[in-house]
């Protein structure tokens, strides 16, 4: 885990490592997990989601920040996760530290981003 200087000591350790585990452990993005719970309004999945998190101990986190990298294939072979910014901004900071990592033969999940420049 790599933490920026001068970043707030608050929880975003705790966050950004909620958001890999999120995604190692159910092969989506964070926020693929958070939307299937959540885009619906149905208070049944939304119970759902927070019992997953409530039994993994709040090792889970439902919010954008979180990325998986699969191999070509498309086996998980890791998740970055990062916190500290708005949800946004952490996913498409996770995607910018895959990209420039040059992971030959890997992808992400999701694969682009809205902020990244055209």
């Amino acid at each position: 885990m790599q933490r920026m200087d001068d970043c707030a000591p608050a929880a975003f350790p705790k966050f950004a490592h909620a958001k890999a585990f999120t995604c190692v452990s159910l092969g989506v993005s964070t926020r693929a997990f958070r939307d299937k719970y959540t885009i619906a309004k149905d208070p049944t999945k939304y119970c759902q989601m927070l019992g997953m998190i409530d039994v993994t101990g709040g090792q889970m986190a439902p919010f954008p920040g979180g990325i998986v990298i699969r191999e070509r294939e498309g086996k998980v072979v890791g998740a970055v996760g990062v916190s500290g910014a708005s949800a946004d901004e952490d996913e498409y900071c996770a995607l910018a530290g895959v990209e420039a990592a040059n992971l030959e033969g890997m992808f992400t999940e999701p694969v682009c981003h809205s902020l990244k420049e055209k």
